[in-house]
């Protein structure tokens, strides 16, 4: 493996690497970014290929790095990418580093190149909720369930002649699943969010254990810390957080207002809701849209807003 103590050189000896893979005969297409980007200090983010939902193709990988600490979040690289991502880790992470694996939640397009590492770096050990844990494929790996408070410790990250460590703590993200977790580090106020923030849009909640209510906490208490930056799970990054999640909330207000409009017009079950609420929708998105409805009825009935029985 490239063992670096200067990133860039690795970043510089990667794009070489993969520049010639991808003129051999041989060799299949590269998929996505090849080069790590880097969004704040020491914290960079790959999108790869993955079996996520449309419109996303990608799942950003973040690796904050230093010479004796590697912290990967969301290894969620497919089969065509599987790859592309060894070569990244062979190339990036110095086979003496000490690998930490922290993942947001346990969908598998955040998990499924988990046997890769597991394959590189053996005594890497993998921290997530233990809901999460409880749901992911076995691993080889050491696991350990973390809560909300955790911190992650990457010492000595190296900028010319500085050094710095670089913390990140584990805040409470459930909404899109329970057991999410995200990552804030304080200094450059960057969100690692997982899939609670995506690149465009909003996301979809999981059906089974997605919860609304929880949705909207979430968001909120990632505007009370005030982020500058936010790596989503999917899509670009924002430079503008905090109206990104004013306008979740706006949107999803907005979506509940128009449930309970439908109701007082006369709908009586979701499939009569659905059709005010998502009037020409697309048969392709029935689906989602009434799990959406669904959940947002849970958290009305909760807060004992409807003025009916479904």
């Amino acid at each position: 493996m490239y063992n670096t103590r200067n990133l860039p050189d690795a970043l510089a000896n990667l794009s070489q690497q993969l520049m010639r893979r991808s003129n051999r005969s041989d060799s299949k297409p590269l998929v996505g970014v090849q080069i790590p980007l880097e969004y704040a200090p020491h914290m960079f983010l790959i999108p790869f290929k993955s079996t996520t939902i449309p419109p996303f193709t990608h799942t950003n990988t973040v690796i904050v790095q230093s010479a004796q600490t590697c912290l990967l979040v969301d290894p969620g690289a497919n089969s065509i990418a599987s790859p592309i991502f060894r070569d990244t880790l062979e190339t990036l992470i110095p086979s003496s580093s000490e690998l930490q694996v922290f993942l947001t939640h346990h969908h598998n397009d955040h998990v499924e190149a988990l046997p890769i590492i597991a394959s590189l770096f053996p005594s890497a050990t993998v921290y997530a909720h233990s809901k999460t844990l409880e749901r992911i494929a076995s691993t080889s790996l050491k696991t350990i369930a973390i809560d909300p408070g955790h911190k992650f410790i990457i010492t000595d990250c190296k900028s010319g002649e500085y050094s710095a460590n670089i913390e990140l703590e584990v805040v409470a993200g459930d909404g899109h699943t329970d057991g999410h977790l995200f990552l804030f580090e304080p200094l450059s106020r960057t969100l690692v969010a997982g899939d609670h923030i995506v690149g465009y849009g909003s996301v979809s909640l999981d059906p089974m254990c997605g919860d609304m209510a929880q949705y909207f906490a979430t968001t909120h208490a990632m505007i009370s810390l005030k982020p500058r930056l936010a790596f989503p799970a999917h899509g670009p990054p924002s430079y503008e957080p905090l109206q990104l999640l004013n306008q979740y909330l706006s949107h999803r207000t907005q979506r509940e207002n128009e449930i309970l409009a439908a109701i007082d017009q006369g709908a009586g079950n979701v499939e009569e809701i659905l059709s005010m609420v998502y009037p020409g929708l697309d048969s392709r998105l029935r689906r989602p849209a009434t799990s959406n409805i669904l959940l947002h009825l849970r958290k009305l009935s909760a807060e004992r807003r409807l003025k009916i029985n479904l």
